[in-house]
C-alpha cells in the first residue's frame, strides 16, 4: 500500500500519528480516513469514507462489501458446525 502523500498529510484535519483507539490515524479529511494498525500480530489498514449525494449519504463501503462478507462468512461456518453435530449425532445412533 503506498504511503499517504505529502499533500494529503498537508491537508489532513489531525497530524499524522494521532490515536485513534487502537488504529493511528495516517490522516483525515471532512469525509475520508485512513487508519493503521501495526503490532507483532498484524498490520492491517482501515479506510472511512463517505460521501454527501442529492438523497443523503451514500453507505460506506463496510456496509455493503464487508459487512455481508463477514455474515456470509459467519453462516457458512455456522452451517458446516451444524451439519458436523448432526452427523456425529446419526453416526451414535
Amino acid at each position: 500500500m503506498p504511503h499517504p502523500t505529502s499533500s494529503n498529510r498537508a491537508q489532513s484535519l489531525v497530524p499524522p500519528g494521532t490515536p485513534d483507539g487502537s488504529f493511528r490515524l495516517l490522516y483525515r479529511f471532512d469525509d475520508e480516513q485512513l487508519s493503521e494498525l501495526r503490532n507483532a500480530t498484524v498490520h492491517a489498514f482501515a479506510s472511512l469514507s463517505i460521501r454527501q449525494t442529492p438523497g443523503g449519504y451514500l453507505a460506506p463501503f463496510r456496509r455493503l462489501i464487508v459487512y455481508p462478507a463477514i455474515i456470509r462468512n459467519v453462516q457458512r461456518t455456522w452451517a458446516q458446525h451444524q451439519l458436523a453435530n448432526a452427523l456425529r449425532v446419526r453416526a451414535h445412533r
